[in-house]
């Protein structure tokens, strides 16, 4: 059983097409659906959260909800494009507020824009309301790294967030998920609120903090990956490049790195070529034969998997049995294996901890098992909702997930926010630019000065 997650989602928007151009081609852009046709689908999409979703309205009470809801359909007074009647449904993102139910654009709508239209070039780096310019994928170098944009096409920056914001999914309260997807699917999100402008009118303030206007092309995305290769080539190769799961040792300060980029247990056979149980008992055999005294265990931007992978890995890692998700069907007791590691343990986490990381990063904390550091992970540390069906809007081909079950992982100090860090540290645009990790760099210094100690 798996628990989806956005990133898995928008692999089929942010991907290559699979249709024919000639398919591809089919798709019109500009029809508008007549008000029965959404309102038919907004009652279909209505009809399936109201039937199948568990905890539909556990950060909504039901009868505001209703009024919601209500409020969505008499809005529907006019016949609507299919980007307008995304733009108007995915309001729900904010109010049900659950990270594994979502809308995205028909799979016609993703061919076509992908294999057709063009698209801001550049990967921006999103932190307390201010959009900063991580990569310039554009021929058009006046742009700097690190440069805060202040307005896109005439619309100021808080007012771009605050709408893409209340239209991206996150588990209650959460901040860091939406952070997180836009972070890394600006350009995508943009064009679901925006459309695909051929230019881009853009104000930016340079690194001496003078204001400048700029005008440049949209890029298709054969264009920006290689305008990516090209003035980024180290962004896409590392050493580790193609491992899902690896493990560094330091025998000198007797610590282990153990990395995890999934707990998908198909993408890590398919991707990486590698079998989770495997490279996990390896890596636990290899810290226990060479006493290893300091483990980190690095989960940032893992967006989750099966459930069967992390209760591996907690068994691992804790020193007492855990009940893991009691009174569902994926409960079971966990018990430690006899190469679990018991010495002093780290966990990395942030925005893009989502879904089962967030699970295993909930029984870790709740049995204080490590000490945590980064930012708050995205998944409730509580409870969520998972296990969602796919479900294709009958008259527009709107693509959505609704969850289908509840799973508890503890009834106590119930929360409306992920695992906080007991470290808070949020990265700085200039160490990503750089390429360091402010993160490891911490825990890695704080071991070295315990060992010095």
């Amino acid at each position: 059983m798996k628990l989806s997650a956005i990133a898995t989602f928008l692999f089929f928007y942010i991907g290559l097409c699979f249709n024919s151009i000639s398919q591809v081609k089919k798709y019109d852009t500009s029809r508008l659906f007549s008000i029965d046709e959404l309102k038919s689908d907004f009652k279909y999409l209505r009809q399936k959260l109201e039937k199948r979703h568990p905890n539909l309205y556990l950060y909504t009470p039901k009868e505001e909800m209703n009024a919601f809801f209500d409020s969505i359909e008499n809005s529907i007074q006019n016949p609507h494009t299919e980007r307008e009647f995304y733009h108007l449904l995915s309001l729900m993102n904010s109010r049900i507020k659950d990270g594994h139910t979502m809308i995205l654009p028909s799979q016609k709508a993703t061919d076509y824009y992908n294999s057709n239209c063009n698209f801001l070039p550049f990967y921006f780096y999103i932190t307390s309301g201010k959009i900063q310019v991580l990569m310039n994928c554009s021929s058009n170098n006046l742009i700097k790294e690190g440069n805060e944009i202040l307005s896109i096409n005439g619309i100021p920056t808080n007012k771009l967030l605050d709408e893409l914001t209340s239209r991206s999914v996150r588990d209650g309260e959460n901040k860091t998920y939406p952070q997180w997807i836009l972070t890394n699917y600006f350009k995508e999100y943009y064009s679901f609120s925006y459309g695909h402008p051929k230019t881009y009118s853009i104000l930016f303030k340079n690194n001496e903090g003078i204001e400048i206007p700029v005008s440049l092309n949209a890029l298709s995305k054969d264009s920006i990956r290689y305008y990516k290769s090209l003035k980024y080539p180290s962004s896409s190769t590392t050493s580790e490049t193609g491992k899902g799961i690896y493990l560094t040792i330091n025998e000198t300060n007797s610590t282990a790195i153990l990395t995890i980029k999934s707990f998908d247990r198909q993408l890590l056979r398919n991707k990486y070529n590698q079998n989770f149980s495997n490279e996990i008992k390896d890596a636990f055999t290899k810290i226990k034969d060479l006493k290893t005294e300091h483990l980190v265990v690095d989960i940032r931007n893992n967006q989750g998997g099966d459930f069967e992978p992390g209760r591996e890995l907690l068994s691992y890692l804790i020193i007492e049995p855990v009940v893991y998700l009691k009174g569902s069907a994926q409960e079971r007791t966990i018990k430690p294996t006899t190469d679990a590691f018991k010495n002093k343990l780290y966990v990395l986490i942030n925005g893009g901890s989502f879904s089962n990381s967030g699970i295993v990063s909930s029984y870790l904390a709740m049995n204080k098992r490590g000490v945590f550091y980064g930012e708050e992970t995205a998944g409730n540390s509580t409870i969520l909702s998972g296990e969602p069906i796919d479900i294709v809007l009958p008259n527009t081909g709107l693509n959505c997930q609704v969850s289908t079950q509840s799973f508890e992982i503890t009834k106590e100090n119930r929360s409306k926010h992920g695992v906080q860090p007991d470290v808070y540290i949020q990265p700085k645009i200039e160490s990503l630019i750089a390429g360091k990790d402010e993160i490891m760099e911490t825990v890695l210094a704080k071991i070295n000065l315990e060992k010095r100690n």
